[in-house]
């Protein structure tokens, strides 16, 4: 874990990568309730498909009243039947699909939603709290009645155990000679910027 921390940028830059997380969130979440609307506007098919399942199972009870002709009433009778069988497979279809498209739509908005996002941020927010926790014990330490000295070379020690090696040697060419030295303000420095911290300022 403290090693992919490393990875993470510093000052506005971590800020920058806080906003562009925050914005891909919101853009899934934005999609998910979007497609959600979309899905949950075919009930609206399925409101017509009952209304015209009604219509034809009325026109089946119709047509039952005719079977008492003579000649076709067994003929109509039949028929009726089927209208009627017809109709009422219509308006169980229809409601069995209202229901399914209600929960399909919202299924379909927590996975498009969730599923983008929940991998990103299960690796972010463990390695962000770690930064938040450790700026702030870095700004208990600068909140300390320290010695300005001790207080860089306390500094210069943490750099060399927070900081990536690559920006360790931009600081200087031979980082652990400048500790043995005595030589601490550059990497000082370099841990406060890390931190997106400024160096407190004393009393005269």
């Amino acid at each position: 874990m403290s090693s992919l921390r490393l990875l993470l940028p510093s000052g506005r830059g971590l800020l920058l990568l806080d906003l562009v997380l925050l914005a891909w969130v919101i853009l899934w979440i934005a999609l998910g309730l979007a497609i959600e609307r979309e899905v949950r506007g075919l009930r609206q098919v399925s409101g017509t498909v009952y209304r015209v399942g009604l219509a034809v199972e009325d026109t089946g009870s119709v047509l039952s009243a005719l079977s008492s002709l003579p000649l076709v009433g067994s003929r109509v009778t039949r028929a009726a039947q089927r209208v009627e069988a017809a109709g009422r497979s219509a308006v169980s279809s229809s409601r069995a699909s209202r229901r399914s498209a209600g929960r399909l739509s919202w299924l379909l908005a927590l996975a498009i939603a969730v599923i983008p996002s929940v991998p990103i941020l299960g690796l972010y927010a463990p390695l962000r709290l770690a930064t938040i926790r450790e700026r702030r014990s870095l700004r208990g330490l600068l909140a300390r009645p320290m010695d300005p000295v001790e207080l860089d070379r306390a500094l210069a020690h943490r750099a060399l155990h927070t900081l990536p090696y690559r920006r360790v040697l931009a600081v200087s060419a031979d980082p652990w000679a400048d500790v043995v030295a005595g030589r601490y303000a550059d990497l000082a420095a370099a841990e406060l910027a890390r931190a997106g911290l400024t160096r407190p300022s004393r009393p005269a």
